[in-house]
């Protein structure tokens, strides 16, 4: 029963993600923490949703803008050891609350604004974000609300911004994949359930892709806020 569970929420998970372009982890850590514990959750999500990234990177490579996710990661490179290093430093409360400020300050102008953004206008804002976000990855792995951020307001198509953000987390996805293989987190149990689970991610790709094609611009954009707003007041009431 615990493994139809597990390949359950990994469907669930895909689809998600697949659909919105995040938001697998958010789906998988809310239904495998209460089923096998955090410390098996956390590398199980990570190794499962890696591939899924790369078959969305796949799936839409024509469209991938190598410029901005050049600089994105760039600026992830710069801000992950800072975060790393100042970890016994850093206020963890204050800053994640602060984040789950800034996504919902975000979400509000996001929704209420009618200026039409272009990519130009917002091309400078990857650079604070990329870098906040790599001290967030760096220090508590929470960075990837503020990529979802920054290219999100280039207001690009969905697929475009779907395959930016999946080429910028897989890079985040493999740090965190060996930081786990280096503490041991990568269990004999964790493997077992991440075979389990591989299928139900593809069947929750396909699912998501079918219901993506379908979206137009107006009801993708809601779904990424609605998901932002969640990950906001998340953060804040952590």
């Amino acid at each position: 029963m615990l493994a139809l569970w597990v390949a359950l929420c990994f469907a669930l998970a895909a689809f998600v993600h697949t659909t919105a372009g995040f938001g697998s982890a958010l789906v998988a850590m809310a239904i495998l923490v209460p089923l096998i514990g955090l410390a098996a959750s956390a590398p199980l999500v990570a190794m499962v949703v890696l591939p899924l990234q790369i078959i969305i990177v796949w799936r839409y490579r024509d469209l991938l803008d190598f410029k901005a996710v050049r600089v994105m990661i760039a600026m992830l490179l710069v801000g992950t050891p800072i975060g790393i290093w100042g970890i016994a430093w850093l206020n963890e409360p204050l800053l994640l609350s602060l984040l789950g400020i800034i996504i919902l300050a975000f979400v509000l102008y996001t929704a209420l604004s009618k200026q039409q953004r272009t990519v130009n206008v917002h091309q400078k804002w990857l650079i604070p974000l990329g870098i906040f976000a790599g001290i967030l990855n760096g220090a508590y792995n929470s960075g990837g609300p503020l990529i979802v951020m920054a290219f999100k307001s280039r207001n690009d198509t969905p697929d475009v911004f779907r395959v930016n953000l999946q080429m910028t987390f897989i890079f985040g996805t493999i740090i965190v994949i060996l930081s786990h293989l280096l503490n041991g987190n990568i269990t004999p149990d964790a493997l077992r359930f991440f075979v389990i689970a591989l299928p139900a991610m593809v069947v929750g790709f396909g699912a998501g892709q079918i219901v993506a094609r379908h979206l137009n611009q107006q009801i993708f954009d809601w779904i990424v806020l609605g998901l932002l707003v969640i990950l906001g007041f998340k953060l804040l009431l952590s």
